[in-house]
Formats: C-alpha cells, structure tokens, sequence
C-alpha cells in the first residue's frame, strides 16, 4: 500500500488519525469511545512505526543505512524509557488531560517535520 500511495502521505495520514484519537481521550466517557481511541492509537503504533523504518531507508544514504536505523531505534527506545519518567511526574503535577494534549501535540509537530521531506 505504501508503494502505491506513498510512505509520507500514510505516515501523515497516521500522525493525524494518532493525533485525533489521542485528543479525543481527553474527553472520552463511554466504552465505545475508548474503542475507537484504542483504534486510532493501533493504527499510530503498528502502521506508523513499521512505515518509519522503511521510510529510513528511503532517505539515508546506503552506506549509513545501518547507522541510521541503528540510531533510530536507539532514540526511539530512550525516548521510551525517559518518556515513562518524565509522564509520571507531569502526571502528578498537571493532571492526566495535559498529557494527552500534550502527545496530541508532539505528533502534530512530528507531522509539520515530515511535510517538507522530499522523497523520491
């Protein structure tokens, strides 16, 4: 599917669906709204993830291509680890809803970076 329609355009297209779920937990209340947030957030963790790699080796020249993904899973791990410390304290200090906006956010931001890349 990416072949046909583009890595970039499905990764935004990912980021956005993302985003949206993650804003719409902040005001979710019944079952079937947590559903269709668990939809969204899948969709953000298996298709957008998957497409990054590939996407890597799109753009990073083939002889730092073990370079690049090396150092994107290694970013992607610590960022993981150092996320789960950080939201903890943030947690406690400005409640549950902020954290959301603020993922909500990062991914919007992620999606302003991906616009301008060229690909082939």
């Amino acid at each position: 599917m990416s072949d046909r329609f583009g890595r970039k355009s499905i990764l935004i297209l990912c980021y956005s669906f993302g985003s949206l779920s993650i804003f719409l937990l902040t005001n979710a209340a019944d079952l079937w709204q947590f559903y269709l947030v668990g939809c969204g957030i899948s969709l953000l963790s298996y298709v957008a993830f998957t497409l990054s790699y590939v996407m890597i080796t799109d753009l990073v020249p083939p002889h730092f291509l073990g370079i690049g993904i090396s150092l994107f899973r290694t970013i992607l791990r610590v960022g993981g680890i150092i996320g789960f410390i950080f939201t903890g304290s943030l947690i406690e200090t400005m409640g549950m809803n902020f954290i959301f906006i603020f993922e909500g956010l990062i991914l919007m931001a992620a999606i302003s970076l991906l616009i301008p890349i060229k690909t082939a």
